[in-house]
């Protein structure tokens, strides 16, 4: 499959990074950075009967500690404004969870997401995503996987009232080492949002997925679909 080796393939991405750089010096707009650093932690607990009132219906209870695990999560982003029409982001995330107890759980993943959206017509947008991801379980090896997902949307915005939104996609998941936990991901959306008035928003959608696994795999191959309704009224 095509991830088994995405991440020594990376400097093909900033290759045409370096490539959209070259156009700034032409485009009048000021590049963008920003980032995040976020450290925290997360605890399982269990509650326990310890003794029941003379009633038995009240009771006394106290919390067990299964587990917890802390992490550390940073991201950093560069977007790029290339006319009115167009723009770029390439943004970057290290994300990293340590357990006491569950060591098999531990892992790091390392992200790249490239968004390129441009102007068709004053009523059409394009938009193109490609995600990267690199899963690395320290202790579950059996667990680890690149993944590559490639995301097409368009946006058409009818009237004042009516907006079309539209998407197809696909996504590798490679295991390092279990290779028939390999599989495909597709996924294709249509969804609809209309104003009905002033206070009242209604939005639809349309969804169909489909999950392949490779031959002699033990998981089987996946296909779903659903439909959603919502609405937004201000009172």
């Amino acid at each position: 499959m095509p991830v088994k080796r995405v991440f020594p393939e990376i400097a093909l991405l900033f290759v045409f990074i370096i490539g959209l750089f070259g156009e700034t010096a032409f485009a009048g707009y000021r590049p963008e950075l920003s980032g995040d650093l976020e450290i925290g932690d997360r605890y399982y607990t269990e509650i326990t009967l310890e003794e029941f009132t003379p009633d038995e219906e009240d009771y006394i209870s106290s919390e067990d500690l299964l587990d917890y695990y802390y992490y550390t999560k940073f991201w950093l982003r560069y977007r790029q404004q290339l006319s009115r029409d167009d723009y770029y982001y390439i943004k970057g995330q290290y994300y990293e969870k340590e357990y006491e107890n569950k060591t098999g759980y531990n892992n790091q993943s390392i992200d790249l997401w490239g968004n390129y959206t441009y102007r068709l017509t004053e009523k059409a947008r394009n938009r193109w995503e490609v995600n990267l991801r690199n899963k690395e379980y320290y202790n579950n090896e059996s667990s680890s996987y690149n993944l590559l997902r490639i995301k097409y949307q368009f946006f058409y915005k009818h009237d004042d009232q009516q907006t079309y939104t539209a998407y197809y996609q696909r996504q590798w998941q490679d295991y390092i080492i279990k290779t028939l936990k390999d599989n495909i991901c597709d996924r294709v959306s249509l969804s609809l949002d209309y104003k009905l008035n002033q206070r009242c928003d209604l939005n639809s959608s349309i969804q169909f997925d489909r999950e392949l696994f490779e031959k002699g795999s033990a998981s089987s191959n996946k296909y779903g679909k659903k439909f959603k309704i919502g609405f937004k009224l201000k009172l």
